[in-house]
Formats: C-alpha cells, sequence, structure tokens
C-alpha cells in the first residue's frame, strides 16, 4: 500500500505491476501525486526501494478515493449570519439520508485551518483561502454526489453573494469543476483552467479533449449527467417516495432528487 496526498486530503492506492524498469517495490512506498484524472489514474512522482522515481501512471485507485470538495468565499460577517442555519440543515441531511462513506463536512475557516492547510499552498499559488470548506469522499456513489450538489444550490439561496465552489472528481460532473452565486451554476473557470494547463504541459491529449467535450455539453445545457437511478432504489428516502422499480428505471438521479422533501423546504429551522 501507498499513501498518497494531494493538499490535505489522503487517498489508499495499490501499486499495479512493476516499478520502472522491473524493479519491484520493496518497503514503504511514497507517492507525491502531481494530478488526478477523471480515469482515476495519476501522474505521480514515487519513492520505492530507495530511489526516487520521476513519473509513474502505474496507479490504481479504490474507489474509496473519490472526494467531492467545496469552498465557500464570501465575507466573514455572511457567514456568521447564515451559518446557525446552514449547520442544522447539515446536520439534517447527514442524519436522513444514506451516506455509504462520509458525509457533509462544512465548516466555517478558522486561524488552524489558515496555517495547517491553505498557508502553506494557496499563497504560493496566489489563491484565496476560503470562508468556509470541506470535503466529502463519496467513492463510487453518485447519490451520494447529488445530495452534496442539491445542499449547496440551497446554501447559496442562504448566502446569494457568496461565491461556491463545489468539485467532484466522478462521473456525476462531466466538467469536474464548477461554482454557484445566487443560485446559478457555472464552470470554475480557475480549477477547470489549472487543471487543464497541467493536461496540455504534460501531452495528456485523450484527457484533455474529453474535457473539451464536458464543457461543450455544459454549455449545452448538461449540468449533470443523466445518471440512472436505478442502482439506489434501495435508499431508505427513494424508497419513502413509493415508486415501482419499472419506473425508477426511467428515471436519472435528478429526477429523483426533484421528487425529495430537502430538510430545507421543512419548517424545521433553528
Amino acid at each position: 500500500m501507498a499513501t498518497v496526498e494531494t493538499g490535505h486530503v489522503l487517498f489508499w492506492v495499490r501499486l499495479a505491476g512493476e516499478l520502472p524498469h522491473g524493479e519491484p517495490a520493496r518497503g514503504d512506498v511514497r507517492v507525491e501525486v502531481q494530478h488526478f484524472d477523471m480515469a482515476s489514474t495519476a501522474t505521480a512522482s514515487m519513492v520505492a526501494s530507495g530511489r526516487t522515481w520521476a513519473r509513474t501512471h502505474s496507479l490504481a485507485f479504490f474507489t474509496m478515493g473519490r472526494t467531492v470538495h467545496y469552498k465557500i468565499h464570501c465575507k466573514e460577517e455572511e457567514i456568521e449570519r447564515a451559518w446557525p442555519e446552514i449547520e442544522h440543515v447539515q446536520s439534517m441531511m447527514n442524519e436522513r439520508f444514506t451516506w455509504t462513506c462520509e458525509r457533509l463536512s462544512l465548516r466555517p475557516t478558522d486561524d488552524e485551518d489558515r496555517r495547517a492547510i491553505f498557508d502553506s499552498y494557496y499563497l504560493a499559488e496566489h489563491r484565496i483561502t476560503p470562508t468556509a470548506w470541506g470535503f466529502t469522499k463519496v467513492a463510487s456513489d453518485d447519490w451520494n454526489a447529488a445530495l452534496v450538489f442539491r445542499f449547496f444550490a440551497w446554501v447559496s439561496s442562504r448566502i446569494p453573494r457568496a461565491r461556491i465552489t463545489v468539485n467532484d472528481e466522478g462521473p456525476y460532473v462531466p466538467v469536474g469543476y464548477l461554482a454557484i452565486s445566487g443560485g446559478r451554476w457555472a464552470i470554475d473557470m480557475e480549477d477547470l483552467q489549472r487543471n487543464r494547463d497541467y493536461l496540455v504541459e504534460s501531452e495528456l491529449w485523450k484527457y484533455a479533449a474529453e474535457q473539451v467535450e464536458a464543457v461543450a455539453r455544459f454549455m449545452n445545457g448538461q449540468v449533470f449527467a443523466p445518471i440512472p437511478v436505478i442502482d439506489y432504489a434501495d435508499r431508505q428516502e427513494i424508497r419513502a417516495l413509493g415508486l415501482p422499480n419499472a419506473e425508477l428505471a426511467r428515471m436519472t438521479l435528478d429526477q429523483v432528487a426533484n421528487l425529495i422533501r430537502f430538510p430545507w423546504e421543512s419548517a424545521e429551522r433553528p
């Protein structure tokens, strides 16, 4: 096993095959990932058997590695005013819905976060530290990914002047990088361009082409992929709708989510 770290998020991977030049890995292996792509492979520098290999593509991720990252950029007083309600709704989301890996974990950025996480690499890249942030590992669970995006669409309505970025490494968001402000989804051009530059510099043309296609689909109105919901028919919140499997088999995640009564639609508010 090896631990792969990007920023503050840890992923577990398995090494597939031998190291470069046919030498097997011995002892601990450290992998420093420089890039993730949509096919769940990685470009990385790797230290193994006492040597540093400049780059390897021989990594296969366990599905637990897929993570939805989210950040809120707004004035501190805006998050302070909205936080009691957001925290309450987040708690209800975590309690009432089926989460197979991790739950929602949005939290305001504190001084420790700034020192331990954001100051270490945001300042170096001239990026602004978010007012609130978090991440949720969803593994291969696209229903959980959909729940995260539904939650942040609502959060945007509570802080309409905030810019919220939500990035998904999986198939639910084909373009990969989204931002929402005032309830309207857009492409997170900053992170998309950063990823695009890397793909071009690394001559990863296949993935660069897939990214262009995803952007084109977004511009034509496809924000979220039309993923069938039938694989999630056993979830208690979906079963509660009382829809027969024959009907669910014709529906997508978003079509079913439109029928769900979410916590912010109830009268139970702090």
